[in-house]
């Protein structure tokens, strides 16, 4: 197959990700290190700096315990079944 263009796209321009996503994914996470944390929470994670800090500060686990499991949890296909294209941009398959 020939393809014509190639195009990366970091969540938000093209394509979104579902806020379930995030929930499911750093809940287990969270899960798995006996902790939990409010949505509200997870999403600072997910869109703001100072990543580390809000680890430690809302869901009460060291940064670099957190990461790993945080990572494991992170999974490829898992996010594809998660993503949209944005409606004006249907042609991203």
């Amino acid at each position: 197959m020939e393809y014509k263009a190639l195009i990366f796209d970091l969540d938000g321009t093209l394509v979104t990700t579902e806020a379930e996503y995030r929930y499911l994914t750093v809940g287990n996470a969270l899960r798995e290190l006996g902790t939990q944390a409010e949505s509200v929470h997870i999403d600072m994670l997910w869109f703001e700096s100072d990543r580390d800090v809000i680890i430690r500060d809302f869901f009460k686990v060291e940064p670099e315990i957190s990461w790993p499991v945080l990572r494991k949890h992170e999974l490829p296909k898992l996010r594809q079944s998660y993503t949209r294209p944005y409606y004006d941009a249907d042609f991203v398959k």
